[in-house]
């Protein structure tokens, strides 16, 4: 190898491990978050609070039914974060009423999506609003009890203990 190749390749060497990236620092009672948002294209993942009186005010039953239902015929599938911002409903509310008349979709392309169940789907204008009226009366107070349809207490007492099973 000759002087001028050593030297060539001594100098590669060294701008190699030579960082190409500087570090400036600037004047701190300078910066401030625009600047920030301003290098960054506008992208500010600061979150912005909501005013203290603009708490969800819970509406009623029937009435979120029927907005539901109207999102529901614009959109076959809606996401929970677009049902809340439509609806201005606190979260646990909206869940709680969206379990009586949606299925959340856990596979398939519309993943973590709600969508009508099938009873609502083939209803439309006034008859799901009174399958509405009918689910929440149902979800309000007028259920069967805790047996459902099985009966009570007594009829299960009054079986005969000696019945016997036919073998199979």
């Amino acid at each position: 190898y000759t002087d001028e190749y050593k030297k060539i390749m001594r100098k590669r060497v060294l701008d190699q491990h030579q960082n190409a990236r500087k570090i400036q620092t600037g004047n701190q009672s300078s910066f401030n978050r625009s600047m920030l948002s301003a290098q960054t294209g506008g992208f500010d993942t600061s979150k912005k609070k909501l005013p203290s009186d603009a708490k969800m005010a819970r509406m009623e039953r029937k009435d979120l039914m029927e907005l539901l239902f109207a999102c529901f015929e614009k959109h076959t599938y809606w996401g929970f974060k677009g049902l809340v911002e439509e609806t201005r409903q606190p979260t646990a509310y909206l869940k709680e009423v969206l379990a009586d008349i949606a299925i959340l979709n856990k596979r398939g392309p519309y993943v973590a999506t709600y969508s009508l169940k099938q009873e609502f789907k083939k209803a439309s204008g006034e008859a799901a609003a009174a399958l509405a009226a009918a689910a929440a009366a149902a979800v309000n107070g007028s259920s069967a009890g805790v047996h459902g349809d099985h009966g009570s207490d007594e009829d299960f007492d009054n079986m005969d203990e000696d019945d016997e099973f036919e073998d199979v």
